[in-house]
């Protein structure tokens, strides 16, 4: 449904003599800030229809050089990790990287783990340098070094170079350690959520999620006017309830099995 169809629904679920009051971008702002938090649900959820997978090599990670066999990558649009995977040796099947807790990073344990990280710096290694430390003269004889997709610096002879941070368009990244130093990996992650505009058209099998942006939009116009609104809070949230049970019923998914026979004893464990 396009977004403007939501935003027209919103006005006329407002229920009030006019709506000119309200204007087209105030309600775009309130559907957008709907979309996210509907979006949010669906991550949280586990729902994988937007979920991305993206095959990579360790070639294209960062290494630490502050700290062995850790390595950081970021897809330009991560939003949230939903699996990281990587190649047993020589080929064959993908196994789940473990998610470790902040004491036992890179310390307690011989098989991959992660951490997601924001606002990050990479430490100079081979032709990675840190996007918080000058480029010196010892460098020199390196022309062209790429910090990451998309930021080429040239190096000059005895002429320093910094690179701010702000240069980096990813506000979280994978931190990974790798003992084993595996090639193949596969990051399965939710990508940031589209920014919606007028022309939009907003799909999404779940048909709940139109009618709760425009509920939303009806809230925020009856909130300018000082009207009450607790009927159209309580009809979206209603909503958003049954677009919880949906997700859990997705045809995409698995069922959850549940032996009704079983009483503790094989086979019906």
């Amino acid at each position: 449904m396009l977004v403007s169809t939501i935003i027209a629904n919103g006005r006329l679920l407002a229920d009030v003599p006019n709506t000119n009051f309200y204007s087209d971008a105030e309600a775009l702002f309130a559907a957008q800030t709907s979309w996210q938090d509907i979006y949010a649900m669906l991550c949280e959820g586990g729902d994988d229809y937007f979920t991305t997978s993206l095959y990579v090599t360790s070639s294209s990670f960062y290494a630490d050089a502050s700290r062995s066999d850790v390595f950081i990558y970021a897809p330009s649009d991560l939003y949230r990790l939903r699996l990281l995977q990587y190649q047993g040796m020589g080929g064959g099947n993908y196994f789940p990287a473990s998610k470790m807790n902040i004491e036992n990073f890179g310390n307690l344990q011989n098989t991959p783990a992660y951490r997601i990280v924001g606002q990050y710096g990479i430490n100079a290694s081979n032709s990675v340098y840190s996007v918080n430390t000058t480029l010196s003269s010892d460098l020199v004889s390196w022309n062209t070094v790429t910090i990451n997709s998309g930021i080429t610096v040239n190096i000059a002879s005895n002429i320093n170079w910094s690179i701010n941070i702000g240069s980096f368009t990813n506000p979280s990244a994978i931190m990974i350690y790798d003992p084993s130093h595996y090639d193949n990996w596969c990051i399965w992650y939710y990508p940031s959520p589209i920014t919606l505009d007028l022309s939009t058209d907003l799909t999404y099998p779940l048909s709940m999620i139109p009618q709760i942006i425009s509920y939303q939009v009806a809230i925020e116009i009856r909130r300018k006017q000082n009207i009450d609104f607790a009927s159209k809070e309580e009809r979206r949230n209603e909503l958003i309830a049954t677009m919880k049970k949906q997700m859990t019923r997705d045809e995409a998914k698995a069922e959850t099995i549940k032996n009704t026979f079983g009483n503790g004893f094989a086979p019906y464990i």
